[in-house]
């Protein structure tokens, strides 16, 4: 039977060790452009193609506004995973929110942070030899790294490992996790970065938070608006970066050839991060790239109607053989790896994307001059939270 010809619910089920669903290939070849049904009930089109997914990230007739298609998926009236980020929002909005948070994502600004990168590194890798071997890759490296970093860059100066360890878990778990649990996990977070907003007002620094606080008494932007973008910087920049640092070392680990390769010539880091970015299911189901038609448009022969939404799972269209040789393959030296779209397209592209590269490498030459005889503790089955957002591996017991 072809998949075309089902009903297919989705997110589908990963295949091991997180490598994308088996569905993502053949369809890719039956039926590129295909209608799926979501948990919530809602009908969408899931594109598997690279040249498709370009399209939808870059068409100015493709629309980020999911509450178009009611797409929009919140928690509470105190806060919203999907709806009321400006990753969901178009131009002029989506610009003018962008415009207040674009200095800390310079070539320039991130030039001067990366120092304290290497710096908060060298504190994380130093505490996590000292507790092991052996030890939980996750809990006690990759996510205290990263919010370490977040928080640098917010300017808050304690950082709650445990509370936002949780909230991270809870949140985005919209299979796993009641509408009760996400709400109170929302709210607490609410009040911990807005008890951080106020902090600023009195005690103004330079970092993420006092532009925020700055905006929005210069009336650039609501009181709303600085809460949601708070969440969001704080939410993205730690969720993000501690799942491609823990799946890019699963990955290393997995494939012996690569890792003994760049532990033996740490220039191939930058390739080697490439690569984990292309390979690497970092995109989860493609939700967060949802987009929605704002007239028709054909997309591999289909029509797609005005107001109908579209999914993109980036990895689909990341491994799409007619742009990636041997797109299942993991290379760090391939020289095509640079054209994955990890990250997105057009001008949603993610405004992270530099600080979650930079972050990657410092950790990676650190796993490789710290680490090169790293391994899994056990063979035993990962783990996995497999939800509408990018899955991702709970724990990682490591021994080195």
């Amino acid at each position: 039977m072809r998949l075309a010809d089902a009903v297919l619910h989705f997110p589908f089920v990963p295949a091991p060790y997180g490598e994308p669903p088996v569905e993502y290939a053949r369809l890719r070849k039956e039926a590129p452009v295909t209608p799926v049904i979501l948990p919530t009930g809602h009908r969408v089109w899931l594109v598997t193609t690279y040249k498709d997914a370009l399209t939808v990230g870059s068409d100015p007739r493709f629309s980020r506004d999911v509450d178009k298609a009611g797409l929009a998926v919140s928690t509470g009236a105190d806060f919203f995973v999907i709806s009321g980020s400006f990753m969901y929002m178009d131009p002029p909005e989506h610009t003018r929110l962008r415009r207040v948070v674009q200095p800390f994502f310079t070539p320039r600004y991130l030039r001067h942070l990366s120092a304290t990168v290497e710096h908060i590194a060298d504190g994380c890798f130093d505490r996590f030899t000292s507790l092991g071997p052996p030890g939980d890759l996750v809990g006690q490296l990759a996510y205290p790294f990263t919010l370490q970093v977040t928080c640098h860059l917010l300017g808050i100066k304690e950082a709650d490992v445990e509370a936002s360890r949780s909230w991270a878990e809870v949140i985005p778990s919209l299979t796993r996790s009641t509408a009760a649990e996400i709400e109170q996990a929302a709210a607490e977070m609410s009040r911990y970065l807005r008890a951080q907003l106020d902090v600023k007002r009195t005690e103004p620094r330079n970092d993420l938070l006092t532009a925020l606080v700055s905006a929005q008494e210069s009336g650039q932007l609501s009181e709303r608006e600085v809460l949601n973008l708070a969440r969001l910087m704080f939410f993205a920049g730690q969720d993000s970066p501690t799942n491609l640092i823990t799946r890019g070392t699963l990955l290393l680990i997995r494939h012996p050839d690569q890792w003994a390769a760049l532990c033996a010539d740490l220039s191939l880091v930058d390739g080697a991060v490439e690569e984990i970015l292309r390979y690497s299911m970092t995109s989860g189901t493609g939700l967060t790239h949802a987009a929605v038609a704002t007239q028709d448009v054909t997309l591999s022969g289909v029509r797609i109607r005005a107001g109908e939404a579209v999914v993109c799972p980036l990895i689909a269209a990341n491994r799409d053989p007619s742009r990636f040789t041997e797109p299942d393959t993991f290379d760090i030296t391939r020289t095509d790896a640079t054209s994955h779209i990890a990250f997105g397209k057009g001008i949603h592209y993610c405004l992270g994307a530099p600080m979650a590269r930079i972050q990657l490498r410092v950790a990676f030459r650190n796993l490789a001059r710290r680490f090169p005889e790293i391994r899994r503790t056990d063979t035993t089955a990962l783990t996995w939270s497999i939800d509408l957002l990018p899955n991702r591996i709970k724990e990682l017991n490591v021994t080195w």
